[in-house]
């Protein structure tokens, strides 16, 4: 994708009221990457709000098993619903995004995490896996 036409939307805690005057007021348009309002609670999503920003790439942000339940299954099913890749920092850890002139990458702490090895297994795909993680060089962001 053209870099240069890319674009994020930081939704920050918004819910239903500020979400309808964005869409009354604002000059909303399709996005590649959202941060999905109020951590994916159910106050948080809005079909025409959904429809108008159709995001490829939705980042919830909630804490493992917090008291709220975010994100409320309704709002998971509704990013997945209209295909986007979904990404949970309960289950992913961070989400780093970096756009270079080579395009969009997009990886989870949970991605670059060392895994146990079995000594029985030793240089098989989880140990190869963790040497190719340690001298992984990170993509240059400019």
């Amino acid at each position: 994708p053209d870099i240069s036409t890319m674009t994020f939307l930081f939704t920050g805690d918004i819910e239903d009221a500020a979400m309808q005057f964005i869409l009354k007021n604002g000059a909303l348009s399709q996005n590649d990457i959202i941060k999905v309002p109020h951590h994916g609670s159910r106050s948080s999503l809005d079909a025409d709000f959904l429809k108008r920003v159709f995001p490829r790439v939705a980042v919830f942000s909630a804490g493992k098993r917090n008291r709220y339940g975010h994100p409320h299954p309704r709002a998971l099913a509704a990013y997945k619903g209209i295909g986007a890749a979904i990404y949970r920092t309960d289950q992913d850890g961070a989400v780093t995004v970096t756009v270079s002139p080579g395009g969009l990458n997009l990886k989870t702490f949970r991605e670059s995490r060392l895994h146990k090895v079995q000594l029985s297994r030793l240089f098989g795909g989880e140990e190869i896996s963790n040497i190719q993680k340690v001298f992984e060089t990170p993509p240059d962001p400019y």
